[in-house]
């Protein structure tokens, strides 16, 4: 894999990591604004404050996105420990099992665990030996 499509691969698998710290805050800025406006009751006479279904608009779309990443990179995941070429990363079914368990168990911060440890450190000669080998 060239270090362009690690760099690409490295930032889909950090971006739940920063996603999950902007719905955090984004969260904890609409509740104080709730709370703001919860303060004058009178103004609303039956049904929620507006601003309760522009906050979920607002955060429906990346939810979904960020799915379709998970998705996909769990599925990438799996698919790239199970193919990892015994006689050339000299791993073990027990490697394989562990890193299974671990990035399913753990979801994105055993994704971020495995890129550093198994996918960055290899250089890409280390890449093409292995393609053709597979081959």
């Amino acid at each position: 894999m060239s270090k362009q499509k690690k760099i690409l691969l490295g930032i889909l698998t950090i971006s739940p990591a920063f996603f999950m710290i902007w719905y955090f805050f984004n969260m904890f800025s609409f509740m104080q604004n709730i709370a703001g406006v919860m303060q004058n009751p009178d103004e609303f006479t039956g049904g929620p404050p507006p601003e309760i279904f522009g906050f979920m608009g607002q955060m429906f779309l990346p939810m979904i996105l960020l799915m379709f990443v998970s998705f996909g990179l769990l599925i990438y995941y799996m698919v790239h420990i199970l193919s990892v070429n015994e006689k050339f990363k000299k791993t073990t079914s027990n490697d394989k099992v562990l890193w299974v368990v671990l990035v399913l168990f753990t979801g994105f911060m055993g994704m971020i665990a495995y890129f550093f440890v198994e996918i960055w450190p290899t250089s890409d000669h280390d890449d093409n030996i292995q393609s053709a080998l597979v081959e």
